[in-house]
């Protein structure tokens, strides 16, 4: 997948640093699949905020939980064809980490003459699930990441989703949270 040139690349989702971007303020790509239709999965993110749907996955989050997600309709063109997608940014942004059951390991680290905090999860992380009650999705505040419940994972891989890839929050991982 590959976008135009000059599309703005700051669009994100409300974290503790950033203030939540609206789709409809920005310009989005023309977006291209360099083989045919068959081949297209459902589900291109292009960064942890702003993801591509296709329309089947796109009408199951909007039936769950139509709050979570603020989204546009764009085409998809392969080789073949043009298809209907949809440009998604999750809306529901919680602090949802329970920081008392959670390890979190704090760093700095020095970026281009800057001391920058760093903040990772060495043996996964806990949610506060009375904070999220039955949410679906949700981009948490701390690390700016969208997280889907079990249930709405379950639920697109019953639709016959591809492209869907799931870690448990509760695994370590290997990634680190840069705070700027």
């Amino acid at each position: 997948m590959r976008s135009a040139v000059g599309v703005q690349e700051d669009i994100h989702v409300e974290s503790w640093v950033w203030p939540r971007t609206k789709l409809s303020e920005v310009r989005l790509p023309e977006i291209s699949f360099d083989g045919p239709a068959k081949d297209v999965v459902d589900f291109y993110g292009t960064s942890c905020e702003f993801s591509f749907l296709s329309d089947k996955l796109y009408q199951l989050l909007a039936s769950l939980d139509p709050e979570s997600i603020d989204s546009r309709e764009i085409r998809l063109t392969t080789r073949d064809t043009s298809l209907p997608f949809h440009a998604v940014l999750p809306t529901r942004s919680v602090p949802a980490i329970d920081v008392a059951r959670t390890d979190i390991e704090l760093t700095d680290q020095n970026i281009m003459n800057k001391v920058v905090p760093m903040f990772d999860f060495p043996v996964g992380m806990v949610f506060n699930n009375a904070e999220l009650g039955d949410a679906t999705n949700f981009c948490e505040l701390h690390t700016g990441e969208w997280y889907w419940s079990e249930d709405l994972l379950r639920a697109a891989k019953e639709l016959g989703a591809r492209g869907l890839y799931a870690v448990s929050k509760a695994a370590p991982r290997k990634r680190v949270h840069v705070r700027t």
